[in-house]
Formats: structure tokens, C-alpha cells, sequence
């Protein structure tokens, strides 16, 4: 069985004021922390972003929103499309 991981990078950063996504945290970034929880449990990893340029380092398969500015719902919708008909894990880039 193919599962697919998808992380949601597209947020606008307007609580923190940066990138979440890039924030340090114990000498890693939070995208790659993330990457290395879900890389456990997924056959391929893909990053939903508006901003690709970001996360290049991460050598991953990095796709845009099909409909920008429409937040995490828009980001999910289009994890969903292009990944039509496998097993995904959903992961956003949060941490309250």
C-alpha cells in the first residue's frame, strides 16, 4: 500500500510574524522535524506551499495551492488532487 505524506507550508505566519515552518527548535526546523515523524510512516513525502523557494533544502516534491490564499482547507484540497487515488497522511505545520 502507497501512503503519501503531504505537509502543509502555506500559512501566513501572522500570529509569529516568520515562517513557522522554518522556526529552530532544539537545533532542527520544524518541517524537518515533522518530516522525520511522518517519513515513518509514509512511502513519499510532498510539501503544499506557496512559497517552493522556502523548502528546496528538504529535496522534496513541493507543489502550490491550486486555489491560493484560500487557506489550509485550500492546501488539504490540493494534497487530495494531486495524489488521487492513494492513502494520504495529512500533516499541518502548527504546534500550539
Amino acid at each position: 500500500m502507497t501512503i503519501t505524506g503531504i505537509i502543509l507550508a502555506g500559512g501566513k505566519s501572522s500570529r509569529i510574524g516568520q515562517n513557522k515552518a522554518l522556526l529552530d527548535l532544539s537545533g532542527k526546523k520544524i518541517i524537518e522535524i515533522i518530516y522525520e515523524r511522518i517519513s515513518q510512516s509514509c512511502n513519499e513525502i510532498m510539501i503544499i506551499s506557496n512559497t517552493p523557494e522556502d523548502y528546496q533544502f528538504m529535496g522534496l516534491k513541493i507543489y502550490k495551492d491550486i486555489f491560493p490564499g484560500l487557506g489550509p482547507l485550500a492546501g488539504i484540497h490540493s494534497g487530495f488532487f494531486i495524489q488521487i487515488p492513494i492513502k494520504i497522511l495529512l500533516s499541518p505545520v502548527i504546534f500550539h
